[in-house]
C-alpha cells in the first residue's frame, strides 16, 4: 500500500540558468496535473513546490466524478483505490432547522467507480505528486520541493516594467531553496504555469503587477464545515 506520510525523493537540483520547455509553480492537484500532462506530451518540465512532502492543505477533501478521467489518465486512480477512502454515492443538503434533501448520483457512475471519492488532501496530493514527479523526471525534467518563487522574470531580461500589459511576457522564475539564507536560483522557459493558489507569485506578477487588475472580489465569500 502506498504511504502518504513519508517524504518524496525528487532528485537533484538543476543548475541555475537551466532552460525548460515549461515551468509549473505549485505542486497541488492543478500544478501536478499540468506538469504530468506536459511531461506525457514529451515536454521537459520544471515542477516547483514551496512545501515539502508530507504536507496537508485545508480542503473539502473530495475528488469529484468529473475529475476522475484525469486521475485515471495520470495513472493515479488504481493507486488511490489501494488506499483508504470513501466512495461518493450522493449529496446531502441540510439546513439549520433539520430538513434534509438527499440527491443520489447516477447508479451507473457509482457502479463504474466513477462517482468520486472522499479522502484527505494530504493523502491525495501525495499520491498525485509522487506519480507526477516520476513522469517529469523520466521525461528529462526536474522537480523541486521547499522552493519559494520570489520573482517572475520577464521578456528574457528586457522587462518593460509593471503595467506594460501585452508588451510583457513571463520568461522564467527566480527562487530561493533552503530557507531565507538558502541558494537563489533562476530558471527559464517559454511557458510558465501559475498553480500555487490565491497567493501564487505568477498570478500576482501577471494579473496585479502587469495588468493592474484585482485577483479577488472581497465582497464575495463563503464558508464550509468538514467532519470525519
Amino acid at each position: 500500500m502506498a504511504s502518504w506520510t513519508q517524504p518524496i525523493e525528487t532528485g537533484d537540483i538543476p543548475e541555475s540558468g537551466t532552460s525548460f520547455d515549461a515551468i509549473v509553480v505549485g505542486g497541488g492537484p492543478g500544478g501536478s496535473s499540468a506538469a504530468g500532462y506536459l511531461a506525457m506530451a514529451g515536454k521537459r518540465v520544471l515542477l516547483i513546490e514551496k512545501g515539502v512532502w508530507p504536507r496537508d492543505k485545508v480542503c473539502g477533501d473530495a475528488v469529484g466524478g468529473k475529475s476522475l478521467s484525469h486521475v485515471k489518465a495520470l495513472g493515479v486512480k488504481e493507486t488511490l483505490e489501494g488506499t483508504p477512502h470513501f466512495r461518493v454515492n450522493g449529496i446531502l443538503f441540510s439546513s439549520p432547522n433539520g430538513k434534509e434533501v438527499r440527491v443520489p448520483l447516477p447508479e451507473e457512475d457509482v457502479a463504474r467507480l466513477e462517482a468520486g471519492y472522499s479522502l484527505p488532501r494530504e493523502q491525495f496530493d501525495h499520491l498525485l505528486f509522487d506519480r507526477v514527479q516520476h513522469l517529469v523526471r523520466e521525461n528529462g525534467g526536474s522537480v523541486l520541493q521547499g522552493a519559494d518563487v520570489t520573482d517572475v522574470l520577464f521578456n528574457d531580461g528586457n522587462d518593460p516594467g509593471d503595467g506594460s500589459k501585452d508588451d510583457r511576457f513571463a520568461s522564467g522564475v527566480r527562487l530561493r531553496i533552503g530557507g531565507r539564507k538558502g541558494d537563489v536560483l533562476e530558471y527559464k522557459a517559454p511557458a510558465i504555469v501559475g498553480a500555487a493558489g490565491y497567493r501564487c507569485p505568477v498570478a500576482t506578477a501577471l494579473v496585479v503587477d502587469t495588468y493592474n487588475e484585482v485577483m479577488v472580489d472581497r465582497k464575495h465569500y463563503c464558508g464550509g464545515y468538514r467532519e470525519y
